[in-house]
């Protein structure tokens, strides 16, 4: 007797099931390639804003310093204003010119930004007497840059102490 085997049947190409199955995983992970793209890019650009905004506050502590140094401690401390007060600089004024006139006291108003910026700087100055004498000994600055990122806030504070000193 003369059996043949039967030859085994292969299947050619893909199933739907297969398909569908190779095309979901490839969504997915495209999906989570494209959403930690998004992240990355937004950790980016708050990381450059707020290495910006630090500069912003860097450049108002050292206008401070720079004004100090200019006129001597008596001259700078005759400028300041009586207790603490905040200042809205948007821009800082050339040092050649009056310390304080062209800040505007308080807060800014939304609209009064860095130049070609969404950052607003706020100084507040502070004399501190730690006796009777009217003299301040030392001047407390904190500068405040702020920022909107959507909906959320985001801020920079750098806070120094000038004391009269004599760089000669």
């Amino acid at each position: 007797m003369n059996k043949t085997r039967p030859q085994p049947t292969t299947t050619k190409g893909q199933t739907l099931i297969e398909v569908i199955f190779a095309a979901t995983i490839t969504a997915v992970v495209l999906v989570a390639v494209v959403h930690s793209l998004s992240l990355s890019i937004k950790a980016s650009r708050k990381s450059s804003d707020q290495t910006l905004s630090t500069r912003y506050a860097q450049e108002g502590v050292e206008w401070f310093r720079q004004q100090r140094d200019r006129v001597g401690w008596f001259a700078f401390t005759t400028w300041l204003p009586v207790g603490m007060t905040t200042y809205c600089t948007p821009t800082l004024p050339d040092l050649n010119g009056p310390s304080f006139s062209p800040f505007t006291a308080g807060v800014c108003s939304g609209s009064q930004y860095i130049p070609g910026t969404n950052f607003e700087r706020f100084l507040t100055i502070t004399p501190v007497n730690q006796d009777a004498n009217p003299d301040p000994e030392a001047v407390d600055i904190i500068v405040t840059v702020e920022w909107w990122e959507g909906t959320q806030q985001f801020q920079s504070r750098l806070t120094s102490s000038l004391e009269e000193w004599n760089p000669l």
